[in-house]
């Protein structure tokens, strides 16, 4: 799915997105954020009158997961997409501090894409 995004196929990797979260089984695996963080982008590629409203929705589930499971890296791609998202519409103050707090954690590590496209989106 992350590849048809940035392929420019955003209807293709929602139909692949479905595909795997039919496929799952009521475990919890690690990549359920991501999918959810994915599926967020892609209803933004497609667009539509309530595409913001549904990317807000998979990224809410996407944080809610992180939490569940502990998973610092992957709620930082999730907040750093929010944080574009709400800066987009005008709104990103209130994601500012939480992307911020949550950058320092890897303060002192080797910058990763992740680590440095925060730090460029909260710098810009």
């Amino acid at each position: 799915a992350d590849a048809l995004l940035h392929a420019g196929e955003p209807q293709q990797a929602l139909a692949e997105l479905e595909t795997a979260v039919e496929r799952t089984t009521s475990r919890t695996y690690f990549y359920e954020a991501e999918l959810c963080r994915l599926t967020a982008r892609s209803h933004l590629a497609v667009g539509g009158s309530d595409a913001i409203e549904v990317a807000r929705r998979h990224l809410d589930d996407s944080r809610s997961v992180t939490h569940r499971q502990g998973a610092v890296a992957l709620e930082l791609r999730t907040l750093t997409d929010r944080f574009e998202l709400e800066a987009e519409q005008g709104r990103a103050e209130r994601w500012r501090d939480a992307l911020s707090g949550l950058l320092a954690m890897f303060d002192g590590q080797r910058p990763t894409p992740d680590t440095m496209r925060a730090g460029e989106l909260l710098a810009g």
